[in-house]
């Protein structure tokens, strides 16, 4: 038992109200000092001796006069008091005046209560009333070691009144004090003190709760009521110790019964600027301030209210609470902040509707509970930490830096670099709860509970401007060595990763990453993310940020996928989708194993499985896909092979007859320009429609144009030539180092080289003209350089050569044109028609230079049969 009440003594040096209880017992010291008064008048109506006010005229007649006055009062055998006076006078009205007279009225333990006066005045009154008045030098010494001065003291029994309206000065062992005036309302049981209240007490003064040294009281007015057990200061209240000072407006205090001759202070009311100071040693001054303080020590507790200011000195620097009202309790050094409060440290601040903090030794914070509206913000050189819930938990370690912090409901943790260049802030939003785990200062871990936003934004001055966002179920986040800054972040549940640009712009693009769980590691030191891996089934969006004609939203679908950031610009370096990667944007589609997008370049690598690319109008596999998304340019490499639905899918522009029919295209590579509508395949390139084909080396379809192009070792084969001698079609097969097709000119031109064949006739030339009609069939030929017609039986050449398909008739022209025939001989001629079918040839001497001079002669071609 004795052990634990030294611990609370303890605890009261420490707490923040203490020295309350020391103004207190220094206020009962004045009512003890007026006291004496009081129990020199708790004798019976019949004792002698009464203080009285002197009334204004007194009788001057004379009844008896006795030098040396003494008279003692015995009560069975027990002294009650004595008195003494160096002369007695008694009047005709019975009213008796003393000289140098001495007073002792004894205890109930025959302790002698003293008072000493130059005079004294005794008047009687009606029913054993009278008045007594105390006059020149009064000394008051009680048997308790109480000593008054005053010049005089009056007291009337009728009222129960004693007054002392001259200045008094009182002791009692190391107390003194003094006032003005004072009042003791015996009835009542009450005694004031009034004007210039003043109570010192030295080091080691008995009847003081915590021995602190030397002190002061100082008021304006001071009342102590017996039988309510209360003690009242008002007027500039001031109470100074060794180690604190108070000053209030008014002070009203509550006494406890201890025994008959002490009291303990049971509760305490300040009022009017209220203000406490204590000081700590070596580490500054712990202060209170309020507009009232109401102290209880039966609890321990202290209620302070109006502007409530709390500032505790450590070792780190001063812990200040405000609030609109505050509950103390000094035994569990806990503090409850109501009506708004805040907690400042030289690190944090908490601020909140109500905040409950526990204390430590010193004044450090240990732990603090926020409700309503509650925040948290930890501030270093480097970063400030900026939590803001409905509720906050937060715990801190024995140096007073935050070690835990639970934000409950609409959580949010803001993390902000000091210096924004070259940083992002981390702001983390939670519906339900974030822990922020701290150690020595340093932020470790960040974990969420329910749907929880993470936004990296780049800071005003930043050169980035890249947004990033990342939402999920539940996040949890780590922090590197330097406890500033993110190291990871596990995104868990229907996770979204969303990359704003800080800019608009036609090829600007806001990514969008879906997938159940991702995981982002971030550059040292610097709060963003420098990679973030998406689990399994993502679905990445990216939108324009600007719309225009032919681009919109793309889609990628992949089991997996991967980001990785720039550390300049903090946008999307690399992107890639594994595993079943689908793309599509408007009718534009893609898919391979693995897509990987880089930022820098704007291309699309399709590779893995057979990457495959198509829209409304064609589909395009190779071994490898490139797609350049900024200049709208495809390369495919390796095993190229292209389908157009239709002929009418490449806008007319290849040189096959059927409209609705597929166009197939293989190659070694294709490059394909998407804005000019250029596609380029090279190696091995081959084109066919049903029966109907080309290939050379390279093939360039001009779609816009409707051209068409094949170059080097071009070999066609072409359907839809009909032969009016068998009334049946028969297939077209041409060579030549490149063949031109025309759509608008219904032409296709072969040059180098050429050689064409129909059936067992063949034609060779250095150029090749092919006119098609609306059918695209041939309707006629024209055919330079070196022409060479070439029939079973019989050949044909000139310079040039004009072939008409309605009768499948040839001009030869020449310098000479020549026909020969093995049995029938040779004919020549400037121009010389050959029909095909009609095993007969016209020749005819004109010439485009000489139409005269020359005879027409036919030369009938003999049947081989």
């Amino acid at each position: 038992m004795a052990a634990n009440e030294r611990n609370v003594k303890k605890l009261q040096q420490r707490a923040y109200l203490p020295l309350v209880m020391r103004v207190v017992a220094a206020v009962l010291l004045v009512a003890t000092t007026i006291g004496v008064i009081v129990y020199l008048s708790r004798n019976d109506a019949n004792a002698e001796f009464r203080a009285r006010g002197l009334p204004a005229s007194l009788s001057k007649d004379v009844v008896a006069v006795v030098d040396g006055y003494e008279r003692r009062e015995v009560e069975n055998g027990i002294a009650k008091y004595a008195i003494r006076a160096d002369k007695a006078t008694t009047f005709s009205d019975n009213h008796q005046e003393l000289e140098n007279v001495f007073l002792e009225v004894f205890d109930e333990q025959q302790r002698p209560n003293q008072i000493r006066a130059a005079k004294a005045i005794y008047l009687p009154g009606e029913n054993n009333a009278f008045k007594a008045f105390f006059d020149g030098n009064v000394e008051v010494d009680s048997a308790e070691g109480l000593k008054l001065v005053t010049e005089i003291i009056v007291y009337d029994h009728a009222t129960g009144v004693a007054e002392a309206d001259r200045p008094i000065r009182f002791s009692r062992e190391n107390i003194t004090g003094s006032s003005d005036s004072a009042t003791v309302f015996v009835n009542e049981k009450r005694v004031e003190l009034r004007g210039s209240v003043s109570i010192v007490g030295n080091e080691g003064a008995e009847g003081v709760a915590v021995a602190t040294g030397p002190w002061s009281m100082s008021s304006s007015f001071a009342s102590y009521d017996h039988g309510k057990n209360l003690v009242e200061l008002r007027g500039d209240v001031s109470v100074e110790t060794s180690a604190d000072m108070l000053n209030a407006g008014r002070a009203v205090i509550t006494l406890l019964k201890v025994s008959e001759t002490s009291a303990d202070v049971a509760q305490a009311e300040l009022f009017e600027g209220v203000n406490i100071e204590r000081r700590e040693n070596g580490i500054g001054k712990r202060t209170i301030a309020a507009n009232y303080g109401k102290y209880d020590k039966t609890a321990g507790t202290f209620d302070l209210q109006g502007n409530v200011v709390i500032t505790a000195p450590s070792e780190s620097g001063p812990v200040k609470m405000t609030a609109a009202a505050a509950l103390y309790n000094e035994r569990s050094a806990s503090a409850r902040l109501l009506g708004g409060g805040t907690i400042e440290t030289p690190r944090e601040r908490i601020s909140g509707g109500e905040i409950n903090a526990r204390l430590a030794v010193g004044g450090k914070l240990r732990a603090a509970s926020v409700l309503g509206d509650a925040k948290v913000t930890q501030t270093s050189a480097d970063r400030s930490v900026e939590l803001a819930a409905s509720r906050i938990e937060a715990a801190f370690d024995a140096a007073g830096d935050l070690t835990r912090a639970e934000l409950k409901e609409r959580a949010n943790a803001v993390v902000v670099p000091a210096n924004a260049a070259g940083y992002s802030r981390a702001n983390l939003t939670a519906a339900q709860a974030i822990v922020l785990i701290m150690e020595k200062g340093s932020a470790k871990t960040m974990t969420t509970d329910g749907r929880t936003m993470l936004v990296l934004d780049p800071q005003t001055g930043d050169a980035a401007s890249t947004k990033r966002t990342l939402r999920a179920d539940k996040i949890i986040s780590s922090f590197g060595t330097d406890g500033k800054t993110l190291a990871k972040a596990e995104a868990i549940g229907n996770s979204e990763l969303d990359i704003e640009p800080g800019g608009t712009g036609p090829d600007i693009y806001r990514t969008m990453v879906a997938a159940p769980r991702f995981d982002c590691d971030f550059y040292p030191g610097r709060n963003f993310a420098r990679k973030c891996v998406a689990g399994r089934g993502v679905r990445t969006r990216r939108l324009p940020t600007v719309a225009r004609e032919g681009r919109g939203e793309q889609v990628m679908i992949s089991e997996t996928a991967t980001a990785a950031f720039r550390e300049d610009s903090r946008d999307v370096d690399t992107l890639t989708a594994e595993g079943n990667a689908r793309f599509t944007e408007l009718d534009r589609n893609a898919s391979a194993s693995r897509f990987v997008f880089n930022a820098a370049t704007e291309v699309v690598q399709l590779r893995g499985g057979t990457p495959t690319a198509w829209d409304s109008r064609a589909r395009g596999r190779a071994r490898e896909i490139d797609w350049d998304v900024r200049n709208q340019r495809s390369r495919l490499t390796g095993g190229v092979s292209t389908t157009y639905y239709s002929q009418g899918a490449t806008g007319s522009s290849t040189p096959f007859g059927s409209v609705n029919d597929p166009v197939y295209i293989t190659s070694n590579t294709a490059e394909i320009d998407h804005r000019t509508q250029v596609a380029v395949f090279a190696g091995n390139a081959r084109a066919w429609q049903k029966d109907n084909f080309v290939k050379g080396g390279q093939i360039t379809i001009f779609q816009n144009e409707g051209r068409f192009r094949a170059e080097t070792d071009v070999e066609s084969q072409l359907y839809g030539v009909k032969t009016r001698g068998t009334g049946g079609t028969v297939p077209v097969f041409a060579n030549a180092s490149r063949m031109d097709y025309e759509r608008n000119a219904s032409q296709i031109t072969y040059t180098g080289s050429v050689r064409i064949k129909q059936g067992p006739e063949q034609i060779n030339s250095e150029v090749a003209r092919i006119f098609l009609s609306k059918e695209n069939e041939i309707e006629r030929a024209e055919f330079e350089q070196d022409v060479i017609i070439s029939q079973p039986g019989r050949t044909a050449s000139g310079r040039t050569a004009l072939y008409f398909a309605a009768d499948e008739r040839v001009v030869l022209r020449g310098e000479p044109a020549r026909v020969q025939d093995p049995r029938s001989g040779t004919t020549q001629s400037a121009e010389i028609t050959v029909f095909l079918r009609d095993n007969r040839a016209i020749a005819e001497g004109r010439s485009d230079t000489n139409r005269t001079g020359r005879n027409r002669s036919v030369y009938k071609v003999q049947n081989p049969d």
